[in-house]
This record gives structure tokens, C-alpha cells and sequence, in this order.
């Protein structure tokens, strides 16, 4: 049944549109009745801007208004600091003594330390009907910040931490968040005060730069050989070389395998492998069939192991809950200790995606991680991140609900859903395994290893899962989405 959606966005022209505090409304349609309002603040008591269509009121645009909110003094580069440091949220500024500070606000100390990681320091926001701040947990940090710096550029829309992360790793990457105080820990050219919902940047409009970062050159560049690794010759000189070792040192006959070549997405995709999978298991089937004869395999989702898990002629060990019967043992201990068979591909392939993970590969040019409020309609983000990801090859990490994945493939079909919980550090409901958040991408979710024993490798869908998320034969997927097992 197609999602239904009350409330959606109507194309609107920024320049004639009423205005707030957070730039240009949105125009939204709910079932035939169109009105203007607010596109950050869901309660009118915090933000009270609503006109409706077709009702003679007067209302103020944001050339009107941007002298109220945008202060006259440029954006600064960040000073040089001493001990004697302070900084102040109401002027989102930094002073470098007391002595030239503003006198009418409440000051902070700050350190030089502290202005590496701001959003240690600056007090979170917590209005979850306007602006709520919630970071990553240390692990779910971790993991973003790996995947992002496998990217020759990184936009973080939404996430301070992330940004702070890439930067002291040199990544070439910019932020663009709706918090104002970010300004006084970066330059211009690093970060830009930025509404994703109505794709407003509040200085410079289209000349800011976020959309310069977005616009550069190196962005729009597509590489014409597959991905390399880089070494040294005798004579200095870098050699590129794309890292098939796990091919020639198992032995697999080069004849054997088609070239890994490199589809529309610039991803490299190892086709010959997963070929020779099906051929394989296609021949095993026939062969049973034959012989008349059957496998049962049970899968114990307690004791569930990646290793184990592979595929469905998996070594029968007991460690990892898997059991195979079939009234000849002896043809089921052949197909899973075959060296040359199934077993042993999809485990060079898998181990495989691991090394590249663990390795500085680049997975592509460009990248978008955002972490918008659940509570914006997506609909609205989808046109920033498509107006943002239009010219280049970007690639776009998003963190939403699993049960708003409809939403998601509605408005932003290109992603899928990764079974990875992301975990903030400061919600109570979201800090833990359980976390109902996910990672949703359009990079192919079979070169992204998840971390193990809490998930595992599947074959049959060719990506990594969560350990109790047992893939179903009738449905062709491993359906759970809540890390839930399925019965």
C-alpha cells in the first residue's frame, strides 16, 4: 500500500515568502488547504509565523527581516587564544581577554583545547519541538568518521561532532548547522549558518560558502581507473595498484574471474565472486536433488556467529549455532569443507570488504553526512540534498527511524536502509543497542562491514546484518528491522 501523506511541501519562491528568525517559511499543502509556516519549529508558541494562502494579511519577507536577526559584523575568522579567553553565546563570539569583552552577557573561560571539539563544550540545546542537539555515542562516532574519511570531501549537515573529527584528521570538509554559536570556532570558509529544511543559508544566501564547497571543481572529478592503493617505487615515484591479492594468494585462477570493473556509481563491485557463488550453489542443489537428498539448517539466532553464518553450507560447528542435518553426512561434510567451493569464496569476499575497510581506500569523491530532526518532514530535506547533491558524485549518509523508511524511499528512493543502530550519548531512549535510528545510504551496503559479534555477514543478501537478523528464504531478504528475530 503506498504511503499517504496529509502535510507536503509546495514549491514556493523564497524572496516572497513570509519570514522568521529561521529564514524564508515553507509552503505546505494539508489535504487542499495551503498555508505558509515556520520550517524548524513545529510549536507556535515558540515560533508563531503562519499565513494561509488566499487570507489578505500582511506579512514580512526576509529582506525585511534580516537585519533583526543576522548581525551587521561579518563572520570572523576564530582569534588566537590565551588563558584568559572567554566566550560568549549571545554574541556567538570568542574574546581573547576579558578586557574587550562584552560586559551585558554571561561569559565563559574557554580553553585553546576546547575550541578543537565545540560541541563538548557548548551547552546542548533541548527543545525537541525546535532545536535538539543530540551526539553520537563514542562507537557510533567511531564508525561515521571512518566511513566519511574514505571521501575526498565530507559536507556535514546536522553534525558538529562529526565535522570536528574530519577536521583534526585534515578532510577536506565544511559544516552547515542552524546553530549560530559554531561560528566563533571556525572560519567562514569551514562552516556556514545553515536551515537544511529550507536550504537557507542566513549570510550570504547562494554566494555562501557551503554552496562554493558544494560547487568546487575537485567534486565534479569521475576517475577513469579503479580505485588504487598507492606505493612507493625504487625511484619515489607512486604506483597505483588496485589490491586483488586475495585472489592470487588463495589461488583462485585469474582465468577464472572476470575483471572487477567499475559500474555508473564509480563503486568497484567484485561481480565474477558473487557469479561463481550462485553457480556453485545452483550446482548443489541439482546434485541433492539427485541424490534425493535433504538439508534442514537451523540457525540458533543466541549463538548466531558472522563467521559461521556465511552461507547455507556453512562449516558444522557448534560454536555457531548452526546445525546442518541430511541422511548423508558424508556429502554435507564434503560441501562445507570444501576448499574450493562456496564456503571459501564468500569468505574471500567478505574478508575482503573487511580489509578495505581497514585500509585508506577511497570509497568515492564526495559525501553528505546529515542527522536532520525527526521531526521535519523529509520531504523538504529531500529537495536540499538533491539541490546539494546534483553536480558531482556525491554520496549521501542519512540518520532516520527504521519506521519511517517508507518516507525515506518515497522522497529519497536511492537509499537503503543499513541495519547499523546509531546511538547518541545524550538521549535516554537512543544511547543504547536498542536504538530505533539507522544508517540509511546510497553507498552499496556490501562495502560497509558492520562491527562484529553484534553483526554478521550474509551472503545471500550481500551485506552485513545484525547477529538475530536471520535472512528468510520465502521473502529473499533478512526482513527484521528492529534487531528483533523474525519468526
Amino acid at each position: 500500500m503506498p504511503l499517504v501523506e496529509y502535510v507536503s511541501v509546495v514549491p514556493s519562491d523564497p524572496d516572497k515568502s513570509p519570514a522568521c528568525s529561521h529564514g524564508p517559511a515553507l509552503l505546505f499543502d494539508r489535504v487542499g488547504k495551503r498555508f505558509f509556516a515556520c520550517s524548524a519549529c513545529r510549536d507556535r508558541k515558540l515560533c508563531p509565523l503562519y499565513v494561509e494562502v488566499g487570507v489578505k494579511r500582511k506579512f514580512k519577507t526576509w529582506l525585511d527581516v534580516r537585519e533583526r536577526y543576522v548581525p551587521s559584523e561579518a563572520h570572523s575568522d576564530p582569534p588566537q587564544l590565551s588563558n584568559d579567553a572567554h566566550f560568549c553565546s549571545k554574541c556567538c563570539r570568542i574574546y581573547p581577554d576579558i578586557q574587550n569583552a562584552c560586559s551585558n552577557h554571561h561569559l565563559q573561560n574557554i580553553s585553546p583545547s576546547e575550541t578543537k571539539f565545540p560541541s563538548e563544550f557548548l551547552a546542548q540545546l533541548s527543545d525537541n519541538k525546535s532545536h535538539a542537539q543530540y551526539h553520537f555515542h563514542k562507537d557510533t562516532l567511531e564508525f561515521i568518521v571512518h566511513l566519511s574519511s574514505k571521501f575526498n570531501k565530507v559536507l556535514c549537515l546536522g553534525t558538529p561532532s562529526v565535522f570536528e573529527r574530519l577536521h583534526s584528521l585534515g578532510v577536506n570538509c565544511h559544516l552547515a548547522d542552524i546553530d549560530r554559536r559554531l561560528e566563533a570556532f571556525y572560519s567562514s570558509t569551514e562552516f556556514t549558518w545553515f536551515n537544511m529544511l529550507n536550504r537557507h543559508a542566513f549570510r550570504d544566501g547562494d554566494n555562501s560558502a557551503l554552496w562554493k564547497f558544494v560547487k568546487s571543481e575537485n567534486c565534479n572529478f569521475t576517475p577513469s581507473s579503479p580505485r588504487v592503493t598507492q606505493t612507493q617505487n625504487s625511484d619515489g615515484r607512486e604506483d597505483g595498484r588496485f589490491r586483488s591479492n586475495f585472489v592470487e594468494e588463495k589461488g583462485i585462477p585469474q582465468e577464472s574471474m572476470q575483471t572487477v570493473h567499475r559500474v555508473d556509481d564509480n563503486h568497484l563491485f567484485v561481480d565474477k565472486i558473487r557469479r561463481k557463488r550462485v553457480d556453485h550453489l545452483e550446482w548443489k542443489r541439482n546434485e541433492l536433488q539427485r541424490r534425493n537428498k535433504t538439508i534442514d539448517l537451523t540457525v540458533m539466532t543466541s549463538q548466531t556467529d558472522a563467521a559461521g553464518s556465511i552461507v547455507n553450507f556453512a562449516c558444522p560447528n557448534t560454536s555457531t549455532g548452526i546445525r546442518l542435518e541430511a541422511r548423508d553426512k558424508r556429502i554435507v561434510n564434503e560441501n562445507s569443507r570444501n576448499k574450493d567451493g562456496d564456503h571459501r569464496v564468500l569468505s574471500e569476499e567478505r574478508k575482503y570488504w573487511q580489509d578495505v575497510w581497514k585500509r585508506e581506500d577511497f570509497l568515492g569523491q564526495a559525501l553528505v553526512v546529515v542527522d536532520p530532526p525527526f521531526g521535519g518532514l523529509l520531504s523538504a530535506l529531500a529537495k536540499t540534498l538533491n539541490e546539494l547533491t546534483k553536480r558531482g558524485n556525491w554520496r549521501v549518509i542519512l540518520m532516520f527511524p527504521y519506521f519511517n523508511e517508507a518516507q525515506v524511499k518515497l522522497h529519497l528512493p536511492s537509499l537503503k536502509m543499513c541495519d547499523l543502530a546509531i546511538r547518541y550519548r545524550n538521549h535516554q531512549k537512543m544511547k543504547n543497542n536498542s536504538s530505533p535510528v539507522r544508517l540509511f545510504t546510497d553507498i552499496p551496503l556490501s562495502e560497509i562491514p558492520l562491527p562484529e559479534p553484534f553483526y554478521r555477514y550474509c551472503a545471500n543478501c550481500v551485506r552485513w546484518v545484525h547477529s538475530v537478523n536471520i535472512h528468510c528464504e520465502d521473502c529473499g531478504t533478512c526482513p527484521s528491522k528492529n534487531h528483533a528475530p523474525t519468526r
